[in-house]
């Protein structure tokens, strides 16, 4: 077994590094040091650190860990088709979160060792972000859905808080051609 593993006594019983104290408060939070952030265990320990010793010893990393939850998988870097952009304004979505849950996240619920929990992090939402990932974005889908969708009426009421008339909205946008000969009904007063 490596040596770096057994002797832990440079760590306390959640795996932050003693090298580095702050007062302890029984709970995990975060404190700057006048250089940088650090996250802080309920013992007072540096927690996640750019120390080798901890990040890259041998054996991989002996941190602990933050388990999964992950109602939809559409991080950008997973390139994800546009049925992975559900109406998140849909009551059967809040249903789809609470099943995650269950599966994902609950059995983990009492380790002591899981600091948190990881969503998606970064949907397509930009134009430009599209290019890059070959897809569409999470607006898109949403504009796109039928007029009764609950995501679609979402969008519209935003974009008409933000927007006077559909060419103020096409300056960012471009959603809306001329070619299409009829006015849009995201701008529809009647």
């Amino acid at each position: 077994m490596d040596t770096l593993r057994r002797d832990r006594s440079d760590r306390d019983r959640i795996g932050g590094w003693r090298g580095k104290r702050y007062r302890a408060t029984g709970f995990f939070r975060t404190e700057h040091d006048g250089k940088r952030w650090w996250l802080v265990t309920p013992e007072g320990n540096a927690f996640l650190t750019d120390a080798p010793m901890l990040t890259d010893p041998p054996a991989g990393p002996i941190v602990p860990y933050v388990r999964r939850y992950e109602p939809i998988i559409l991080s950008h870097y997973r390139k994800p088709t546009p049925d992975a952009y559900v109406d998140i304004f849909a009551p059967a979505f809040e249903t789809q979160c609470d099943v995650a849950a269950r599966e994902m996240a609950a059995p983990y619920a009492a380790d002591p060792m899981v600091l948190g929990y990881c969503m998606a992090d970064c949907p397509i939402l930009t134009d430009s972000d599209a290019k890059w990932s070959g897809g569409t974005t999470w607006p898109r889908v949403l504009r796109n859905l039928g007029a009764e969708a609950p995501g679609k009426q979402a969008y519209v009421a935003t974009m008409r808080e933000r927007y006077t008339d559909v060419a103020a909205f096409n300056r960012n946008y471009a959603a809306f051609r001329s070619s299409m000969g009829t006015r849009p009904t995201l701008f529809r007063t009647t």
